[in-house]
């Protein structure tokens, strides 16, 4: 993991807990959910979700015309190549896959939050 990241992931063992949870804890204990507007941003992201051993994680971008969460202004997209399909509007990771998945905003997932440019792994 790159000290140079903006990303800090925060890993959820309650797996019943929403995307606006989860947001919510993102706003109040970091920044907002994890947004990518490049390649070195993706490529630092699947790398964190591979060192952890997840295989799906919330992502800050939402279907309201796919707007990221913080509000940043970023076209990059890497959505599988069936997707969306309108499955939901909120947004998985699956590095394995390397790709982005639309799904209901109420499954219980990890996620990944950011800020500043430490890199910190919590466990809650």
């Amino acid at each position: 993991m790159s000290s140079g990241s903006p990303l800090s992931l925060s890993q959820l063992n309650n797996r019943s807990i929403s995307l606006k949870q989860t947001q919510k804890h993102c706003r109040e204990n970091y920044m907002d959910l994890a947004s990518v507007s490049n390649q070195a941003e993706n490529q630092a992201l699947q790398q964190m979700i591979n060192e952890s051993g997840l295989s799906l994680v919330w992502i800050g971008l939402f279907r309201d015309e796919w707007k990221w969460s913080d509000q940043s202004t970023s076209s990059l997209r890497y959505w599988e190549s069936s997707q969306p399909n309108n499955d939901g509007a909120c947004t998985l990771y699956n590095p394995s896959a390397k790709a982005w998945y639309d799904r209901g905003c109420t499954d219980g997932h990890p996620f990944y939050c950011y800020k500043g440019k430490k890199l910190s792994t919590y466990l809650m």
